[in-house]
């Protein structure tokens, strides 16, 4: 069977349909980065074949492809049919050829979809680069947590920040401030990931003030001020007294994201009338210890901003996996389900 060719209304009925659809992005990633109207999930044409089966795991599951100009959709189709997808559609035109794309909220998250929501809705506090050096030339109590990837904080880094990746911010949060009176600014690469890490302090109800850099690590070097380099800070262990003030604090809304076990997810699994993608939300090192079958590895905090690298089907389920007492899936999983995805964590004993 073909592909079909479709233009921007048939596209819009697609996406306003309650049936599950993957709108897969064909386009190099930086041109995806540049204007993404739809939000899709991004699959440069070339790693479409080694990708699409992790991105779209049911082969009968509706897909759109896009474009620049429509050039790429007909080879991108036919290797979709040759690895048995059976239901793909390509806009005719590409999305330069689209002036009218159809205005449906997508909820395949580009780094400023999620983070943009939290900002709006609570107007989470800033710090500018000229305010932290202030704060730390008058010697006021000061802690910078850098919420990148452990190695995207080695690389570079605000001098005397410590790395508390993503989903890692509140469990390790107890271990490094040791005062309710200390100043809490919370850094990435730009805002994204900061605003995820500070608004998810605030809401779990610690004392301290708390807030984000403008525009991280940019914000800074924009402003005059260097980097570090090297593993400056060792990511902090995970103490037992630190997932139970962890746990204290997410108790509030521990009942937003149902949990289930792992005999249900792989029954979800099973399902073929439905997606379901079985997402590790530790850190990779600790999927690689050990993990269920059929999971991937999706750190929590590369997750909050990245979905769209997991996850292409709009109207499948989430599962997010983690370590008793699961407080990484449910920092992240209450952002997902605010936005409108069915969300559920699994916690799970990887030791014994």
């Amino acid at each position: 069977m073909p592909y079909r060719e479709i233009d921007a209304t048939a596209l819009g009925v697609l996406l306003r349909s309650s049936r599950e659809l993957a709108v897969l992005d064909l386009r190099p990633a930086q041109e995806f980065g540049n204007g993404a109207p739809l939000h899709g999930a991004n699959v440069p044409a070339a790693e479409l074949s080694s990708r699409v089966r992790e991105l779209v795991p049911n082969r009968h599951t509706p897909i759109a492809l896009l474009d620049a100009d429509g050039g790429l959709i007909a080879q991108s189709a036919s290797e979709l049919l040759e690895l048995g997808y059976t239901n793909v559609q390509g806009l005719a035109g590409g999305l330069n050829g689209n002036e009218r794309l159809p205005v449906v909220p997508i909820r395949i998250a580009g780094p400023r979809v999620i983070s943009g929501e939290v900002e709006r809705s609570f107007r989470t506090p800033v710090t500018t680069a000229g305010e932290l050096a202030a704060l730390r030339r008058n010697g006021a109590s000061v802690i910078v947590l850098d919420t990148r990837s452990v190695a995207e904080y080695e690389r570079e880094h605000i001098p005397g920040s410590f790395p508390t990746p993503g989903g890692e911010i509140l469990p390790r949060f107890n271990a490094l401030v040791d005062s309710p009176e200390t100043h809490v600014i919370v850094t990435c690469a730009g805002r994204s990931r900061a605003v995820l890490g500070a608004q998810s302090l605030i809401l779990a109800g610690v004392v301290n003030p708390v807030s984000t850099l403008d525009f991280g690590t940019l914000g800074w070097v924009d402003a005059g001020y260097p980097l570090n380099h090297g593993p400056e800070q060792p990511l902090q262990a995970i103490r037992s007294v630190d997932l139970d003030f962890a746990r204290q604090a997410l108790a509030s809304f521990a009942e937003s994201v149902p949990a289930i076990d792992a005999d249900e997810l792989q029954t979800w699994l099973a399902d073929a009338s439905r997606t379901t993608y079985a997402l590790d939300v530790r850190l990779p090192e600790d999927y690689e210890r050990a993990h269920l079958p059929g999971s991937v590895s999706a750190p929590a905090g590369q997750l909050g901003i990245s979905l769209g690298k997991w996850v292409a089907v709009q109207g499948g389920r989430l599962v997010l996996i983690d370590a008793d007492p699961g407080v990484r899936a449910l920092t992240v999983g209450r952002w997902f389900a605010r936005i409108g995805w069915e969300v559920s964590i699994l916690k799970h004993d990887f030791v014994n």
